[in-house]
């Protein structure tokens, strides 16, 4: 039901640098900004984060002195302003 609902309001993928990843993910936690499916890779952290509180995660990712990249855009928001000017 999640993965529906996600798909409807959309989501951004985010990768940041393993070695600072737990930092703002506690931080992440303390201010209450949403992120989910978080996969290690062997420097890297992917993680998925909602439309709605992205802002936010960047925001906090450069408070720590984090450089995060968003890397992917899921979900309807993304696919109506691709084909919207089309009939």
């Amino acid at each position: 039901m999640n993965r529906i609902i996600r798909s409807i309001l959309g989501s951004y993928t985010v990768t940041l640098p393993k070695e600072k990843a737990p930092n703002l993910f506690n931080l992440c936690r303390e201010k209450g900004v949403f992120f989910f499916s978080p996969l290690a890779d062997e420097d890297t952290v992917t993680v998925k984060v909602s439309l709605f509180s992205c802002k936010k995660f960047l925001e906090l990712a450069q408070i720590e002195g984090i450089q995060g990249k968003i890397t992917e855009r899921q979900g309807l928001p993304f696919l109506v302003s691709r084909y919207r000017k089309r009939y």
